[in-house]
């Protein structure tokens, strides 16, 4: 290049934009496939606090459990979360599965029911 014209040619430009998609293309779906798996440990982790606090309801008032999650808001937890997919959990008591009290999240299909459910009662 003559004079003081600095800058990138159209080549230059292209070649940057090519490297830049074939990385898009090959590392992004190895990203996007950690997404599914950290939601289901982020509503495991939910679940457990949840529990952690039913439980301690539980003792400061005289054995019984509470009517509802949000009977623990605000004295047992700041704030009654979402699973990671945006719905209420679901809280059973008494439960149905060997367990005081059942909570659930409906999962990746956001359906309570199916094979997919994060609950307090399963190792799923």
């Amino acid at each position: 290049m003559s004079g003081g014209n600095r800058g990138f040619t159209l080549i230059e430009l292209l070649v940057v934009l090519v490297i830049r998609g074939l990385l898009a293309g090959l590392v992004g779906p190895r990203f996007i496939g950690f997404i599914k798996p950290s939601q289901v440990k982020t509503a495991r982790i939910q679940i457990k606090h949840i529990e952690q606090a039913v439980q301690a309801y539980y003792l400061e008032n005289n054995a019984v459990y509470p009517p509802s999650l949000d009977a623990l808001v605000p004295d047992f937890m700041e704030e009654m979360p979402k699973d990671p997919w945006g719905n209420p959990y679901v809280y059973t008591c008494p439960g149905s599965h060997g367990k005081d009290f059942d909570i659930v999240s409906g999962g990746p299909d956001k359906s309570v029911g199916g094979s997919d459910d994060i609950t307090n009662y399963t190792t799923n």
